[in-house]
């Protein structure tokens, strides 16, 4: 473990990518679905990129739905438009819950990344599971204490280390 803050004199600097657009690689993926069941739902990344996570999911066996602002040719079934904008989530059959795996933008509009965890969490989309990769220092912020601890309580803090 290094103990330093993010961005010290030892972080590399990157150009933001247009619309935070960072691939995580499969492996905390495959890990988040080691730890959480998500049954046989259907598994809908809503920035979904060019479908990494979504990959990870078919690999498990799930039926995979993703959208995202700019279609960057993911392999899977696939809806270009805004997140934060949309009315109801993809439609399944009866009896097949839908579960939200994401790594949510987070920079490119403030607030963006908790924007898409409150729409995701809203009860009009009809998620059965969320989960969220996000980066440790996202869960310890202060400004975050009421989202975590009174507005969404979560069932479980998945912690994915190599």
């Amino acid at each position: 473990m290094v103990n330093r803050p993010a961005g010290g004199a030892r972080s590399v600097r990157h150009k933001r990518e247009p619309y935070d657009w960072y691939k995580e690689g499969p492996r905390p993926v495959e890990q988040l679905f080691d730890a959480i069941d998500f049954g046989d739902d259907l598994i809908w990344d809503p920035s979904c990129g060019s479908g990494n996570i979504l990959d990870v999911a078919k690999k498990r066996g799930h039926r995979t739905f993703g959208c995202d602002i700019i279609d960057r040719h993911a392999r899977h079934p696939f809806k270009r438009g805004d997140f934060l904008r949309m009315e109801r989530g993809p439609q399944v059959q009866i009896g097949r819950a839908i579960s939200v795996v994401n790594n949510p933008p987070y920079g490119y509009i403030e607030g963006i990344a908790e924007a898409f965890m409150r729409r995701t969490l809203e009860h009009h989309l009809q998620v059965h599971r969320a989960a969220f990769l996000v980066p440790i220092a996202f869960l310890c912020s202060d400004t975050r204490w009421r989202f975590f601890a009174v507005d969404y309580m979560p069932s479980h803090i998945c912690v994915l280390s190599e």
